[in-house]
């Protein structure tokens, strides 16, 4: 089944209401370099984590491990995803 690939921002001092799904790819080696370049300044000198979720169609779809990224030294870098995020999907639904 062909997935996309949801690109979300997320402002940790907002938690859990500042999030921003910024857009999508179909291929997810282009959505990785998307974040980790800062494609468009996604950080928008705000949100300190990002997560990739690939995801199907259909209600209430979500990645419950995703690619979990954290600004750090003006950059996107991977990284396992943080506790406080646990059980959370934010792509879709």
């Amino acid at each position: 089944m062909d997935k996309i690939h949801v690109i979300t921002t997320i402002d940790d001092k907002k938690f859990p209401y500042g999030s921003r799904t910024v857009g999508f790819y179909f291929d997810l080696e282009i959505a990785i370099d998307e974040v980790e370049n800062n494609s468009c300044d996604i950080h928008e000198n705000s949100f300190k984590y990002c997560v990739i979720e690939s995801i199907t169609q259909g209600l209430y779809s979500y990645d419950i491990k995703g690619i979990w990224f954290e600004w750090k030294e003006g950059g996107y870098y991977q990284i396992t995803k943080p506790e406080m995020f646990k059980g959370v999907g934010y792509g879709m639904g």
